[in-house]
């Protein structure tokens, strides 16, 4: 609170006060006093225009780590597991991860129609017909009857590992369009229309 102090103009002895409100604070746009890390966070700084002897602070949220590309330390082959690692261009912290052992996939015991083929189920993986786009489901439908694909198997990802790289192809053909029977990926026939 301040004072306000009114001297008479007759008599110079007579003086009045009156409180006068308080104007409160007006802030400036802040300065970065500390910055904010990776995960630390950083303060901001405000300083009242009215007064700069008063000064209030926030906190700046953590900027997260700004990840790199991950970089193969260590290929992962069907006999053993593999790593990648990547660093923060922002704190140079690394992280590391195990990929996932290469599956082997089955070569015989797939079901084939004319327009479907279900891949042999492997626990633990997913599939994919062109090496990039994976899904969990071993089923592919809406084939080009008398066609040749190539399938890929990888080891899914988990909380503790990264997904393996693609299996090497595995090859089948889809069956003419007038057979209906199903076969087993050696060749042999369950059946003829």
């Amino acid at each position: 609170v301040g004072v306000m102090t009114y001297t008479c103009l007759n008599d110079a002895s007579h003086t009045k006060t009156e409180a006068i409100e308080p104007t409160g604070h007006k802030w400036d746009e802040g300065t970065v006093t500390t910055e904010p890390g990776c995960e630390t966070e950083g303060v901001m700084t405000y300083t009242c225009l009215n007064d700069a002897s008063h000064t209030k602070t926030e906190a700046i949220e953590p900027t997260g780590h700004k990840w790199g590309e991950w970089t193969v330390t260590k290929e992962a082959t069907t006999e053993e597991e593999g790593e990648q690692t990547r660093t923060c261009s922002l704190c140079e912290e690394t992280e590391t991860v195990i990929v996932s052992k290469i599956p082997t996939p089955p070569t015989t015991g797939a079901v084939i129609t004319a327009n479907s083929i279900a891949l042999p189920e492997l626990e633990g993986c997913e599939y994919s017909i062109d090496g990039e786009n994976w899904q969990v489901s071993n089923e592919f439908d809406g084939l080009t009857p008398e066609t040749e694909y190539t399938f890929y198997y990888r080891t899914a990802a988990t909380e503790e590992k990264a997904a393996s790289p693609a299996s090497t192809g595995v090859t089948y053909q889809t069956l003419k369009a007038a057979e209906s029977s199903e076969i087993s990926s050696s060749g042999s026939s369950s059946g003829s229309s």
